[in-house]
């Protein structure tokens, strides 16, 4: 995932998300949710299903499909076939916290990655994706939860930005994405 999540006292960091600083007023209207609808999903084999002391939170949800339509995706001449499917991470943070990270790159160009912090919330990001040559490139198009809160009041999420990565495919079964290793499987 990508930013830096903070909540009450405690922060830590993570690739692609950054939330609203709370010392900084934001006057941007929080936007609706998307209503949830079917994701195409890939069925894992029985083998590459992580056992439950690895999958420290549910297995994910079918997410949201862009609230409006999306551009075009991505012409196969920049889709790497081998990235195709679902792919799933566990980093911790510096106190140990581990994180989920289910990351899906369908065929069409769309992807969504779904975070399950170690607070409980479950951060969902999608948008259109390209991969090729060893770079990885994501461009956001939606993102829930769109406002973050705390005692202190509700501020709205800014927008994920694009991200470009350079990955390594390792066997097949796992990517190595930037400081994370993502398994094939859910």
């Amino acid at each position: 995932a990508v930013g830096i999540a903070a909540w009450g006292t405690g922060s830590f960091a993570f690739s692609g998300f950054a939330l609203a600083d709370a010392g900084q007023p934001q006057q941007q209207q929080p936007s609706p949710l998307p209503q949830p609808q079917p994701f195409p999903q890939t069925q894992p084999s029985p083998q590459t299903q992580p056992s439950p002391q690895t999958q420290p939170f549910p297995p994910p949800q079918p997410g949201p499909p862009p609230p409006h339509p999306s551009p075009a995706p991505a012409p196969a001449a920049q889709i790497d076939p081998q990235l195709v499917g679902a792919w799933t991470a566990w980093p911790s943070d510096a106190q140990g916290r581990r994180t989920t990270i289910r990351l899906e790159l369908l065929e069409d160009g769309r992807y969504l990655e779904t975070s399950w912090l170690p607070s409980g919330l479950v951060q969902r990001v999608w948008g259109l994706w390209r991969g090729r040559d060893g770079r990885l490139g994501l461009q956001p198009q939606g993102w829930d939860p769109t406002q973050t809160c705390d005692p202190q009041g509700c501020r709205p999420t800014p927008p994920p930005r694009p991200q470009d990565h350079v990955y390594r495919l390792l066997a097949g079964a796992s990517l190595q994405l930037g400081p994370f290793l993502f398994y094939r499987g859910p």
